[in-house]
C-alpha cells in the first residue's frame, strides 16, 4: 500500500486532440482506452477513460514429509485457482496558465474494480507405508471489490534561469477494497466414510479502507552547473 502518482499526458498544441488504443491478449486480456486534449487560450482541458477485462489461470503443489521417531507421513497439497475481472478508470483535469511561467494544474481520478478469484486445493495424506488415507478438496469463491478516488492540486513557477523554479501540490486520496469468501470443504477417508463433521462451510469478509492527505513545496535555486539550493517542506495525514 503506498501512493501512486499518476502524470497525464497532456498535448501542448492548440485545439482538439485526442487517442484511441485498443489491445488484446491470451489467456484472456483485453482493454481499451480513449483520450482527448483540448487546449483554447489560457487553459488546457485533458480526460482520459480506460476498461479492461483480465483472467490469469495459475496454481501450484506443495509437498510436506513428517519424518520422526514416533510418526512417519507425507501431505501433498495441490492448487488450481483462476483470478481476474474487470476495471474501469476516469481521469478529468485542466492546466491554467496564470501567467507565462505560472500554471496551476487539477485533476481527478476515479477507478473502480470487480474481480470473481476461483481456487480449488486438494489435501492427500499418506501414513508411514505411503498409502492414501485421506482426501480433502476444500473450494474457495472470492469477490473482491476495489474503488479509488484521487485529487491533485499542482502549482507551478519557472524563473528565467534554468532548474529554477518553485512547486506546491496537494493530494487527497481514499481507497476502498472489500473482499468476501464463500468456502465449502469436504474430506473423505480412504475407505469412503464421510465423518460427521467431515464439511466444513465458512463464510469470511475482509474490509480495508485508507484515506490520505499530502501537502507538499520544494523550491530550487541553481547556483552555476553544479550548485542548487533546495528547501521544502512536507505535511500528511493518513488514516
Amino acid at each position: 500500500a503506498g501512493i501512486i502518482n499518476i502524470i497525464l499526458k497532456k498535448e501542448r498544441s492548440k485545439g482538439f486532440n485526442g487517442n484511441f488504443d485498443v489491445s488484446a491478449g491470451y489467456p484472456e486480456n483485453y482493454s481499451a482506452t480513449a483520450g482527448v486534449n483540448y487546449r483554447a487560450g489560457k487553459i488546457n482541458w485533458f480526460s482520459n477513460a480506460s476498461i479492461g477485462y483480465r483472467r490469469s489461470p495459475g496454481g501450484g503443489f506443495t509437498e510436506q514429509i513428517y519424518d520422526g521417531p514416533d510418526t512417519n507421513s507425507r501431505s501433498y497439497i495441490t492448487r488450481d485457482q483462476n483470478r481476474g475481472g474487470t476495471s474501469g478508470t476516469f481521469r478529468f483535469g485542466a492546466d491554467y496558465t496564470i501567467a507565462p511561467k505560472q500554471t496551476l494544474t487539477g485533476s481527478f481520478v476515479f477507478r473502480k474494480s470487480s474481480g470473481l478469484n476461483y481456487a480449488d486445493i486438494t489435501y492427500d495424506d499418506y501414513d508411514a507405508d505411503d498409502m492414501l488415507i485421506s482426501r480433502t478438496i476444500r473450494n474457495d469463491d472470492e469477490l473482491e471489490q476495489e474503488q479509488r478516488l484521487e485529487g491533485d492540486l499542482h502549482w507551478e513557477k519557472e524563473y528565467e534561469n534554468k532548474d529554477h523554479k518553485w512547486t506546491a501540490d496537494f493530494s487527497f486520496q481514499d481507497n476502498d477494497d472489500r473482499e468476501s469468501s464463500d468456502i465449502y470443504q469436504d474430506t473423505v477417508l480412504l475407505n469412503g466414510l464421510v465423518p460427521q463433521d467431515a464439511v466444513l462451510i465458512q463464510k469470511v469478509s475482509n474490509q480495508e479502507d485508507e484515506q490520505n492527505i499530502i501537502i507538499r513545496t520544494d523550491y530550487v535555486h541553481p547556483f552555476g552547473e553544479k550548485k542548487s539550493f533546495e528547501v521544502g517542506a512536507r505535511a500528511g495525514i493518513r488514516n
